[in-house]
């Protein structure tokens, strides 16, 4: 199932349709998006791994709560500014994978300041729900641009 056909049935209600990229789908104005949605992906398994005390990652709040610091954080500020930022997908983007990062952040505050309960909760909360919100704004964003 290719990008158009995953919105279609995300916004129909079907909860988790797989996700699968046609050739023409990969690259998004240099952005690799399948690239950019599976690290956001990741990072949940990072912060679980993290919190169970099995990862010898470094993480730090300040780099994980900025938006900017990934390709997508990149793309958006650049490219994806320059090309889309009179869209309000982009925006809507920009705004979801901000609340991502710093949710991503919260997760390590409340874990560090010894909370694992609370962290775990965000994480299977909140920043699950961010992390499934950038993956549709992405591709709603793409979908937009490519029927400009």
């Amino acid at each position: 199932m290719g990008l158009f056909d995953w919105l279609r049935r995300r916004e129909a209600g079907e909860e988790s349709p797989t996700l699968t990229f046609e050739e023409k789908e990969k690259n998004f104005e240099g952005l690799d998006i399948k690239g950019a949605l599976d690290a956001h992906a990741k990072w949940r398994e990072r912060l679980e791994e993290h919190i169970a005390g099995r990862s010898e990652e470094v993480l730090e709040v300040g780099t994980v709560s900025c938006d900017d610091n990934c390709a997508l954080g990149k793309w958006i500020y650049s490219v994806g500014h320059k090309k889309y930022g009179h869209l309000k997908e982009l925006e809507d983007l920009r705004a979801t994978h901000a609340d991502f990062h710093l949710s991503a952040g919260e997760v390590l505050i409340r874990h560090g300041s010894g909370n694992r309960e609370q962290a775990l909760d965000h994480l299977n909360t909140e920043f699950k729900k961010l992390s499934g919100r950038v993956q549709l704004s992405l591709v709603r964003l793409y979908s937009k641009a490519s029927r400009a």
